[in-house]
């Protein structure tokens, strides 16, 4: 894997007033994006990606709560050791990092609701 696109966002993480800039999803080449779990969102715990120079604007482009920055970022072999394993699972250390995926039952359903109206208030009237 070559490229992993990482999502910034400006969280309110410790208390209402202080915002922490965060690392909360990685995508693949491939589309996947995979969801960082809350306690290791902070940049504070990716010493290898503040280091770059692709986060310097980031952090300069992200200056209020809930604003969100999608950067793709060239894996580098320090990089690969952190955030993938052998087999190039998505990983954060020793913590392998769950798969958001779009399934039927999380999206809310649409329903034709006037052809059971119709029934009730024909029945109603008979």
């Amino acid at each position: 894997m070559n490229k992993l696109q990482f999502t910034f966002t400006v969280r309110n993480i410790t208390d209402v007033k202080t915002n922490v800039l965060c690392i909360t999803a990685i995508g693949t080449l491939n589309g996947q994006v995979y969801a960082v779990p809350d306690e290791y969102q902070p940049v504070t715990f990716h010493k290898e990606i503040v280091k770059l120079p692709a986060f310097n604007k980031v952090k300069n482009s992200l200056t209020r709560r809930h604003q969100t920055r999608k950067v793709w970022i060239n894996v580098t072999e320090e990089l690969a050791k952190i955030y993938l394993d052998e087999g190039e699972n998505l990983q954060i250390g020793d913590f392998y990092l769950e798969e958001i995926t779009d399934k039927p039952e999380d999206k809310p359903q649409t329903t034709n609701v006037s052809q059971p109206l119709i029934k009730m208030s024909q029945n109603n009237h008979l």
